[in-house]
């Protein structure tokens, strides 16, 4: 009895490999593409269709990527979009950027700190300054400073100098401090004089 069961579940088992081993059917290929087709059908040349406009519909360009057909872009068989993007044409306002020229010896740069302030409280997120300190008068170290007969006290003057403020104050052509370029335009572009001529350094009170 233990045999014929195990013979039966044999059989069964032998049976389930068979019919699980039976070949499948064949994928379906997909379908071709055919960019200059027309109408409903993607994958067949001019055929009509409602949507093709009686088979002249298909193959247009759709920038909003759904598909080509008639001058809507609802039929079959266009390119599928450009994924453009439009944009606005009206002009932008600049922001302005100050680059500031300073150093901590210079006598007069406070003054010019404070035009730059000014200027920031008047035009607020649309003016940005940005102090580069270089040259002779952004040297640091220790002078002695007399406050009274025979009596000085030592003044020190810290490291601000930037990495590239040497190349800075070059292409800028400063004449003297403080100087200032306006987004790195020519003075000349903006109808105020030049520290050097040609240059884009200009003296505080033209920086308004």
């Amino acid at each position: 009895y233990i045999m014929k069961k195990i013979i039966i579940g044999g059989f069964a088992i032998m049976a389930m490999g068979i019919y699980s081993c039976s070949e499948d059917s064949a994928f379906e290929e997909n379908p071709e593409f055919v960019e200059t087709a027309t109408g409903e059908n993607p994958q067949v040349k001019n055929p009509g269709g409602s949507n093709g406009g009686n088979g002249t519909g298909g193959g247009g360009t759709d920038t909003t990527g759904t598909g080509g057909g008639d001058t809507t872009g609802t039929g079959g068989g266009g390119n599928p979009g450009l994924g453009l993007t439009l944009v606005d044409t009206a002009k932008q306002t600049r922001v302005a950027v100050l680059e500031d020229f300073t150093g901590v010896r210079c006598t007069f740069c406070p003054n010019g700190a404070q035009v730059a302030e000014s200027l920031e409280q008047q035009m607020g997120d649309d003016f940005i300054t940005i102090a580069t300190h270089g040259g002779s008068y952004a040297t640091p170290g220790t002078i002695n400073v007399i406050i009274g007969p025979g009596d000085t006290v030592p003044m020190y003057f810290a490291d601000f100098k930037t990495q590239y403020a040497a190349a800075l104050i070059s292409q800028a052509e400063v004449g003297g401090y403080p100087a200032g370029t306006i987004n790195r335009m020519k003075a000349s572009d903006l109808n105020v004089t030049a520290q050097r001529a040609g240059g884009y350094a200009m003296s505080r009170n033209y920086w308004a």
